[in-house]
């Protein structure tokens, strides 16, 4: 290990409550520099210890190589678990540092008294699954503002959050609504995708642990097709604090297993969302990449007349700028084909399918632009939030 070249503290740790709501807020500190992470939720109990801010502060201190300082109690349980992280991540990636971990007290980690279960909902394919998977044992949905939708997009927010408020009612669960900076902290240090993600959801369930015993985390890939990514079965379970299980879940199913899953489901068919991109006159917009792909996948089911949440039809011009480029990917293309073509169904997609997969990873120019684009809007659009 070799010396940290800074230390990041985590300080003045603070909850404060107004309006039916309450806040958990952190100065996260390096040298001179000071940001404050905060989560905002409900009035029901939430964490009074630290341990939502080890997996906020620990992926960058350990991608700067900067010692961790903790003022406050944090779960004895989590710190085991942290370092089993820290481990499997830099076995993963070279350019990641173990780093030492001080806190100012350890203690045990605090669970609900009774068997309350709850899952992350974005409401796409995978959060879907996991529900429809365990619904007889799931109480309450969790949507995370800030996550994938900026908290500056306001009216995307409520789109998707009136969507999931009806969704719930409609199935008799509860929703809790999250809303939190954090991204803001960590995407000048680390990837969102490859390092962040997995952290950033442990966060908000070790804030939400006096309530659940249980927390599902819907797996974005399926068990043949993992590799080094922010949410994995090797990290997601060590940011339990030993009273809240985090599960990740879906690992046994592809992405064609859960859409023919979801097919016949009918509050798919009214609640799907896929897309966080603004001005979207629907749930999706039908025309970045994330839409284009589910309803790739949609169509080579035999379901996309089914769903209602798309504002336009698939177009196949645009499908073609998105080339597959992981295994991950090509696996579902080339998934899709094999369902068209043993339907027979469907030329026009099944000719573009076979286009794309045989360009062998070369994504088109004007797709190339779209993505870098894409990827700095939402850079931009995380990180220039005025609080």
């Amino acid at each position: 290990m070799s010396e940290p070249t800074r230390q990041l503290r985590v300080a003045n740790i603070r909850a404060e409550s107004a309006h039916a709501s309450q806040t958990l807020t952190a100065d996260l500190l390096v040298g001179n520099r000071k940001k404050e992470v905060w989560f905002r939720t409900d009035a029901d109990p939430i964490s009074d210890m630290a341990d939502p801010f080890i997996p906020v502060a620990l992926i960058p201190a350990m991608r700067r190589n900067w010692s961790l300082t903790v003022d406050g109690r944090v779960s004895s349980d989590l710190l085991d678990g942290a370092q089993r992280i820290q481990k499997t991540m830099t076995g993963w990636y070279p350019e990641y540092h173990k780093v030492p971990i001080r806190v100012a007290e350890e203690a045990h980690g605090e669970g609900a008294p009774h068997r309350s279960v709850a899952t992350f909902f974005s409401g796409g394919v995978d959060s879907f699954y996991t529900l429809q998977q365990h619904r007889d044992e799931i109480s309450h949905l969790i949507f995370v503002h800030g996550f994938d939708i900026p908290l500056g997009h306001k009216r995307e927010r409520q789109r998707a959050s009136d969507s999931i408020c009806k969704l719930a009612q409609s199935l008799d669960l509860q929703l809790v609504e999250v809303e939190t900076n954090l991204r803001q902290f960590g995407q000048p240090h680390v990837s969102w995708v490859k390092a962040y993600f997995g952290a950033a959801i442990a966060a908000v369930a070790l804030l939400l642990a006096p309530r659940f015993n249980r927390i599902y985390l819907p797996a974005s890939v399926s068990a043949a097709q993992l590799e080094p990514m922010g949410s994995h079965p090797d990290l997601d379970p060590d940011w339990g604090n030993g009273a809240m299980q985090l599960i990740h879940d879906g690992l046994h199913a592809s992405r064609f297993d859960k859409v023919r899953a979801l097919c016949d489901w009918i509050p798919v068919h009214t609640h799907l969302r896929v897309c966080y991109q603004r001005n979207a006159s629907d749930l999706n917009c039908g025309r970045c990449r994330k839409c284009l792909w589910t309803m790739m996948m949609l169509s080579a089911a035999g379901c996309m007349d089914r769903v209602k949440t798309f504002a336009v039809p698939l177009e196949l011009n645009a499908l073609q700028l998105y080339t597959p480029v992981p295994k991950y990917e090509r696996d579902r293309f080339e998934e899709a084909l094999s369902l068209l073509e043993g339907r027979n169904a469907n030329p026009e997609l099944r000719s573009v399918l076979r286009a794309m997969l045989d360009a062998n990873g070369k994504i088109p120019l004007r797709g190339k632009l779209k993505r870098v684009f894409a990827r700095g809007r939402t850079y931009l659009a995380h990180r220039m939030v005025r609080e």
